[in-house]
């Protein structure tokens, strides 16, 4: 579908080739992790996860998915680079991973997908901004539950609780959604005695 992709008279087909494609992907992925849910809450690890890294990891595996699209992913330039959570490293970025690849596809041509990483109180926010059709007016803010969540985000749903965080969706002032992934923030690192 790549090469396809490259000849002008085979592009468009080509195009919609490859989001199916990748729809397809998303779709078993977020399927076998939720059969896998029980026996991952079991292994969780908990440890010290720098959320830069995870947005650098996000922004470097989805920028290229984005810009076919035609959405840009970039990292907000007032991201806290030093908040840290406990968490267990693999499935933090397999939640953001779904919430980011669930803001582009929801984010029309043109729009603009953006990554940050806070601190709130005792916790550590990992957002996911996008400049899509947003909740619609009657829905400002709410927790992911069953009733709203399709499968990768009942399971991102289903991994923060496992972390003992949450996930909420809220409308953003560019008429996009803000996804929060808030997790419990880490304990600051002590320098090494010397």
């Amino acid at each position: 579908a790549e090469v396809l992709e490259r000849a002008p008279e085979t592009a468009s087909a080509a195009r919609i080739m490859l989001r199916q494609i990748e729809d397809l992907h998303r779709l078993l992925s977020d399927l076998l992790d939720m059969a896998r849910l029980e026996s991952i809450e079991a292994t969780l690890v908990s440890q010290r996860v720098l959320l830069s890294d995870v947005i650098d990891e996000m922004q470097e595996r989805f920028g290229a998915a984005g810009w076919r699209h035609g959405v840009l992913v970039r990292i907000a330039p007032d991201s806290d680079h030093s908040v840290a959570a406990r968490a267990d490293p693999r499935w933090l970025r397999q939640m953001g991973a779904n919430l980011l690849s669930n803001a582009i596809r929801h984010t029309p041509q043109g729009g603009l997908v953006t990554l940050t990483a806070q601190r709130s109180g005792e916790h550590a926010l990992l957002i996911v901004d996008d400049t899509g059709n947003g909740l619609g007016s009657t829905q400002t803010r709410s927790e992911l539950d069953d009733r709203n969540a399709g499968v990768g985000l009942g399971v991102v749903r289903s991994l923060a609780k496992a972390m003992g965080g949450t996930i909420t969706l809220a409308s953003n002032e560019l008429g996009g959604t803000s996804a929060n992934q808030r997790i419990q923030l880490a304990e600051p690192q002590r320098a090494e005695p010397r």
